[in-house]
């Protein structure tokens, strides 16, 4: 379970991801969820090209990535929030 809080159409909010379960400001949970239904079928991914291309919302990283775009500024992260993977020696991220 991770909590990101930050500021969302102007405003300061909250959202936590538990286990493939989003809770928080409503709109933003809504737009979340419309934003992975979109997506579904495509990657969803930081720039090390780890994520998903379905169910996103069940797994963290890709979770993160779809709330980190959500957020106009990030104030405040706790929990188990995900960390990318190192890119490998040789790769370009």
């Amino acid at each position: 379970m991770f909590t990101i809080k930050g500021k969302y159409n102007g405003k300061e909010t909250e959202v936590t991801w538990d286990n493939g379960t989003l809770t928080g400001d409503d709109f933003l949970v809504r737009s979340l969820h419309c934003e992975a239904d979109a997506m579904e079928g495509h990657l969803v991914a930081f720039p090390t090209m780890v994520g998903t291309t379905h169910n996103h919302l069940q797994d963290p990283l890709s979770s993160l990535y779809l709330i980190l775009e959500q957020f106009e500024e990030v104030y405040e992260s706790h929990g188990d929030v995900p960390q990318l993977p190192d890119v490998p020696d040789g790769a370009i991220s």
